[in-house]
């Protein structure tokens, strides 16, 4: 991994992760300065090369956007993908997507379970579904209220930073 990398990429994952578990919110301002950041290091290092940092912003905007839209995932979540995907570029930041899913996927299971809420969460899915499928339009997800099963994502991004990291460090350990 390029220095500059190795060296921002954990520092907007901490940052983002104080950010979201202080106040709930990734600011603006930061994402902005990230995305400075990432084009300038493009541009004077040229790795990631820019035809590859921007398909790395842009990707997890068009990738996540359905989700914001549905009220499944937040806007500055959305956003810290998108810094990440430029100082990682393009295809690298499908596998520091991927990561953080799985991250958040295991973090959410825990939660559900230990809150004793996962089939009510499972009924409430399917619901949401069989309702989708049945009207055959999208709706907002229900679900978002649900405060016991609910974490900020820039937790499972951070997981998902290190592990990213860890298998271009040492590919064979994951």
């Amino acid at each position: 991994m390029y220095m500059p990398t190795c060296l921002l990429l954990p520092a907007v994952a901490v940052a983002a992760l104080i950010f979201d578990v202080r106040t709930g919110k990734i600011p603006n301002p930061f994402i902005l300065v990230g995305l400075i950041i990432d084009l300038a290091v493009s541009a004077i290092c040229g790795r990631p090369d820019l035809p590859s940092c921007l398909a790395g912003i842009f990707l997890p905007f068009i990738v996540l956007w359905p989700f914001f839209v549905l009220r499944m995932l937040g806007g500055g979540d959305i956003k810290l993908v998108m810094v990440l995907g430029g100082l990682v570029g393009y295809p690298d930041i499908a596998r520091l997507f991927f990561f953080s899913v799985l991250a958040g996927s295991a973090i959410a299971v825990v939660l559900m379970l230990t809150s004793q809420s996962f089939a009510a969460r499972m009924d409430r899915l399917g619901s949401y579904i069989k309702s989708m499928l049945a009207s055959g339009q999208l709706s907002r997800y229900p679900g978002i209220k649900d405060k016991e099963a609910r974490f900020p994502f820039a937790v499972p991004v951070f997981i998902g930073t290190v592990l990213y990291m860890l298998s271009v460090i040492q590919p064979w350990r994951l």
